[in-house]
């Protein structure tokens, strides 16, 4: 991921996302989701340092709705750690994917 800074150029940071998901019901098509992706930064703009950046893990179910869409609604907790604080978010999360 490339991050762009007003007048500090730009910073770059890797991801890499474990996830789960497993049927709840057999005709439902409701499965239960689990994931937890992990930010490093390879470089910065800002003073931060480079390394940890954040992580956010979500606990959800899916639905399919169609062969090619789904949604997902769950909880996502974040935390990202920041120079001189860090921060703690609980985000309630309602996500609409489609394949092309």
């Amino acid at each position: 991921e490339e991050r762009f800074v007003t007048g500090r150029g730009a910073s770059l940071r890797v991801s890499q996302q474990a996830r789960v998901t497993w049927p709840l019901a057999s005709r439902s098509g409701l499965r239960g989701v689990v994931s937890e992706e992990l930010f490093v930064r390879t470089s910065s703009a800002t003073p931060a340092s480079f390394g940890f950046d954040s992580n956010r893990m979500f606990v959800g179910v899916a639905r399919t709705l169609t062969p090619h869409s789904a949604v997902e609604m769950g909880y996502m907790n974040t935390y990202t750690q920041r120079a001189g604080t860090n921060q703690a978010g609980h985000v309630m999360s309602l996500t609409v994917l489609v394949v092309m």
